[in-house]
């Protein structure tokens, strides 16, 4: 049995409840979907459902929320020691890495925010573009990327590598991507909590 509530305001807040209803009632998990009002459960192949949502960690970071990276996500519950949850379909998040032409592109438009020192822009283009690579399985191209724009893109008042993955260590679905994270940075490696605490 599914349970949805909606609890009013700006970007806020749906959660769904997911209860077991035999062999006893209890509830197997409540399903957060900060921002995201579109969240909904979706049929899958195995004749189960995944949850599709997104991740809002970065909500209003590095500045305004229209311009503030997120990235949808397929869920699907899976057994366990610990009595089950829902984890990440990573299968289904794996895309195939973007063309030359695309790169390019990508590659332009920071420069051209960096360039005109606009921080919400930054947040569309570069972060947008490290967290969509990360989470379709090249993170590799996803430090690449970073390095080709050099230290322009990192310099005050924009955020650095380091501050972007603080917060991506804080993911509540972090723990799923990290086997998929190859090659971590030392920016990364060393994000702990001192850098956690950033404008959102």
């Amino acid at each position: 049995m599914i349970v949805s509530a909606y609890s009013g305001g700006a970007h806020c807040c749906m959660s769904h409840m997911v209860f077991k209803l035999e062999p006893e009632f209890r509830l197997l998990s409540t399903l957060e979907d900060a921002h995201d009002d579109l969240a909904h459960f979706q049929r899958a192949g195995d004749g189960h459902y995944d949850y599709i949502t997104a991740d809002w960690t970065f909500a209003y970071w590095p500045d305004r929320f229209a311009c503030s990276p997120s990235e949808l996500v397929p869920l699907h519950w899976s057994d366990d020691a610990k009595g089950g949850g829902f984890h990440l379909v990573l299968d289904k998040m794996n895309k195939p890495a973007p063309s030359t032409s695309e790169w390019n592109r990508n590659l332009a438009d920071v420069r051209e925010a960096a360039n005109r020192s606009v921080n919400d822009t930054i947040g569309r283009t570069l972060w947008q573009t490290v967290m969509d690579l990360i989470y379709t399985g090249h993170s590799d191209l996803a430090w690449k990327f970073v390095d080709e724009l050099g230290p322009r893109a990192q310099q005050k008042p924009f955020p650095t590598l380091a501050d972007f993955c603080a917060l991506l260590q804080q993911s509540p679905y972090w723990p799923d991507l990290t086997p998929t994270v190859l090659d971590l940075p030392v920016a990364c490696a060393n994000a702990g909590p001192k850098q956690s605490k950033l404008q959102r």
